[in-house]
């Protein structure tokens, strides 16, 4: 097992939380912190810089879960989204640094994360 990550999980309307991903490499976590059964991860640059995005696969077609992300008049992630860094060359999800965290946090407007596509 790796060791734990640093994660920012995003929910409309709600302050960010930082949280720590104990297994990055299994989807348990992340699916008990998006309250999903199923997860696509969509890699999406914040601030210039590429992060992955670990969301609700189901979560625009759920009636009720306000959005969560935005990309323009492109793209709506609705639902809790979970932010680590890009995968490295193995794979691996990587953790945020405080320098990530902070660029992050620059782009949530209004509880909802603006990123580029």
């Amino acid at each position: 097992m790796r060791k734990p990550i640093k994660a920012l999980v995003i929910e409309a309307c709600k302050e960010p939380k930082e949280t720590i991903i104990e297994n990055p490499d299994s989807c348990g976590e992340f699916l008990e912190l998006i309250g999903c059964d199923s997860i696509d991860c969509v890699y999406r640059e914040i601030g210039g810089k590429a992060y992955c995005l670990t969301i609700d696969d189901e979560g625009l077609m759920k009636e009720g879960l306000p959005c969560s992300g935005v990309c323009g008049m492109r793209e709506r992630l609705a639902g809790r989204i979970v932010v680590t860094g890009a995968a490295n060359g193995s794979g691996s999800l990587r953790g945020l640094t405080e320098a990530d965290l902070a660029r992050i946090r620059k782009n949530i407007v209004g509880g909802v994360l603006c990123y580029d596509i």
